[in-house]
């Protein structure tokens, strides 16, 4: 994958739609699971997008339970009940280990480094399902930094990445009570494809889903 770092960051700098918000992007890695991307983001500061690493868990778990309101989790299942967080988050990150999916932790850089404090917070996590296969993202910001962009640029950058990754179709599902993700994604280029029922029986969830699809 040689130049990837360089290709997603021109993709990026050139992107209409969030050329305004992000001031000195910096990407490195040669590989999806070994990115890292820092930039000035308008209204926020300083954020640092990192593969999810183990020392992320406890993090994540954190974001999950006291950074996004009821209506923002049942919107983003990915963790349907904080009875099964710590098994859900510890899956997910395994997907990731084992290269199935490609995960992200966007955090607010209140401090240098990541390791050597406990200022630092996720305020976004976002991810490529099944992206040998059917790549699908997903993406969720921190209730009190929504509207400013961030999910624009977590969408961009799974969007830009399933293109270097030679695929030439991208999917995406958003609940129906979702309709501002819907008209976003629409505008973007998706095409609605179908609703389907998504149903997680271990912890009794049903939702309608929207399926839409983008030719890369």
């Amino acid at each position: 994958m040689y130049g990837f770092s360089a290709k997603l960051n021109s993709a990026l700098k050139n992107n209409e739609y969030i050329r305004d918000y992000c001031r000195g992007l910096e990407i490195s890695g040669e590989n999806p699971w070994d990115l890292t991307l820092t930039t000035e983001w308008k209204d926020i500061g300083k954020i640092k997008i990192t593969s999810f690493v183990l020392s992320d868990l406890w993090a994540l778990r954190d974001w999950w339970v006291y950074s996004l309101n009821y209506n923002s989790k049942h919107l983003f299942p990915l963790f349907p009940t904080n009875e099964t967080l710590e098994r859900g988050i510890t899956n997910h990150y395994k997907n990731h280990v084992q290269r199935r999916d490609i995960i992200f932790n966007a955090w607010l850089l209140k401090e240098d480094y990541l390791t050597q404090d406990l200022e630092n917070e996720i305020i976004g996590h976002f991810f490529l399902n099944r992206w040998g296969t059917e790549p699908e993202p997903g993406l969720a910001v921190a209730d009190r930094f929504q509207k400013r962009k961030l999910g624009t640029l977590f969408i961009f950058i799974l969007i830009n990445i399933t293109r270097l990754l030679d695929k030439k179709v991208i999917y995406i599902r958003t609940d129906i009570d979702n309709t501002a993700s819907f008209k976003f994604y629409q505008k973007l280029g998706f095409k609605h494809i179908r609703d389907t029922e998504l149903e997680i029986p271990v912890v009794n969830y049903k939702s309608i889903i929207r399926e839409l699809e983008m030719d890369l």
